[in-house]
Parts: C-alpha cells; structure tokens; sequence
C-alpha cells in the first residue's frame, strides 16, 4: 500500500518512490513519543528550578511543553481530524498515566513556586559554585566547560550526522 500524497508531505524523504503506510506509521508513532519524552523533560527541568527558587524559567518550561502539543492539535484541526477524539479513544490506563505525569509535573512546578513566592526562598538553596569567568577555579568550572564544549562537540555531529548519506536497507 502507498500513500497518496506526495512523499515529502508525511516524513520529508526525497525518494522518488511514495512512502508506505508501515513507514509513514512508524514515523509518527516515533515522533509521538518523541514529543512525549520532550514535555516530561521539560516538566522534571521545570520541577528542579522551581525547587531551588526560580520563578521565570519554570513558568516558560511549563508554557513551552504545550507548545507540541497545541502545534499538533492545530496542524491535524487544518485537515480535519480532532486530535482530543482521536487521543479520548486510547487505553484508559495510557490516558490515566499520561495525564497523571503531566499533571502532577505542574502540580509540582506551581507549588514550588508558591512556595517561593509566600517565604522568598526556594525548597533547596542551591550551592554557590563560581563557574564563569577566568577567577573560576575547581570542579564546579571543570564540570561547566566541558558540558558546553561537548555539548557544541555533539551538536556538531548530529547536523553532520544528518548530512551524511545512508544506504537505505531493503527488508525483503
């Protein structure tokens, strides 16, 4: 079975040949859970910095973890499909759990923050490490240099990854 629309609309592959359904399937329940993987990462950053005082980054964290899913609820809307049926039709147990990680991420989030807000100081006081500048000394500015050199190290060979041609496999 084909697809019928253009094989660059579902998954963005340049070849000739339409994509299947079987691929085109498998590509959307990955970037599901990709998608999913974001926001409860997003949510756990947020719960942190709430814990140790902060008020700004948590209340961005949490408003950029819709971002994914109010994107593709807009996105499947324009094409006729609502994505909260179609999401109201799986397992009650997924729904349960999905919504119990994402509300009690916020619930954490929020209260850390009211927290904050009612006694000026965060659950933790986070440690006072001196790691930017050239005064900085020890493992706190040992630890910050190399995560941002091997993190700009990764992100290099991941866009150079992405470049780098692939035979496709041929399942027989």
């Amino acid at each position: 079975m084909t697809s019928e629309h253009t094989p660059t609309r579902g998954t963005g592959t340049r070849r000739p040949e339409p994509v299947d359904e079987r691929e085109r399937s498998i590509a959307n329940e990955a970037s599901a859970v990709g998608m999913r993987a974001g926001i409860y990462a997003g949510l756990a950053v947020a719960v942190v910095a709430a814990v140790l005082g902060s008020l700004i980054v948590p209340l961005v964290l949490i408003l950029l973890t819709g971002v994914p899913t109010w994107s593709a609820m807009l996105w499947a809307r324009r094409r006729h499909v609502d994505l909260t049926d179609v999401a109201g039709r799986a397992r009650l147990g997924v729904r349960v759990s999905v919504w119990a990680v994402i509300g009690t991420g916020m619930l954490l989030a929020l209260g850390a923050m009211c927290w904050t807000i009612v006694t000026g100081s965060g659950l933790v006081t986070p440690p006072d490490l001196d790691v930017v500048g050239p005064q900085a000394d020890g493992i706190g500015n040992s630890f910050a240099r190399g995560a941002v050199v091997g993190g700009m190290v990764g992100v290099v060979l991941a866009v150079a990854a992405t470049f780098w041609p692939r035979r496709r496999r041929d399942d027989a």
